[in-house]
């Protein structure tokens, strides 16, 4: 694939899913997940890590100026678990072979569940800060 593929591809997927979170959607489900595994797999390591950040923003960027709902206190966890989803997709998915990307799909929905949940009971006052609260916000 040549660059300027890679790169229309890019903006494409940026785009797409960003587009994908502007309408009625059940909570964290997007394509934006799929998007880091991919460029984490696919693309070279700077677009792979780009991508799915680029999505978030741009797609937040928006959500708060149609709905006021982009920015969130617990935002960096969010960012974060799909930035570490790439990275690591990056390493883990050198060869795409069905069993693998398996695993590393069930990886990245876990990573993000263990990261964003965390970021939410300590940055939501209705959680307890000790042991029952965290506790608490994963069940």
């Amino acid at each position: 694939m040549s660059n300027t593929q890679k790169i229309l591809l890019s903006v494409s997927l940026i785009l797409i899913a960003a587009s994908t979170r502007l309408f009625e959607h059940t909570d964290n489900f997007t394509p934006i997940m799929a998007i880091a595994l991919f460029g984490g797999a696919t693309l070279k390591k700077g677009w792979g890590i780009l991508v799915p950040l680029a999505v978030m923003f741009v797609s937040d960027i928006c959500l708060e100026i149609i709905k006021g709902t982009g920015f969130y206190p617990d935002q960096v966890f969010v960012y974060g678990s799909f930035l570490l989803v790439a990275f690591l997709s990056g390493r883990i998915n050198k060869t795409l072979k069905p069993v693998k990307m398996l695993g590393t799909a069930l990886g990245a929905s876990a990573i993000f569940f263990i990261v964003t949940n965390f970021g939410a009971w300590l940055a939501n006052p209705a959680y307890a800060k000790n042991i029952g609260g965290l506790i608490e916000c994963y069940i």
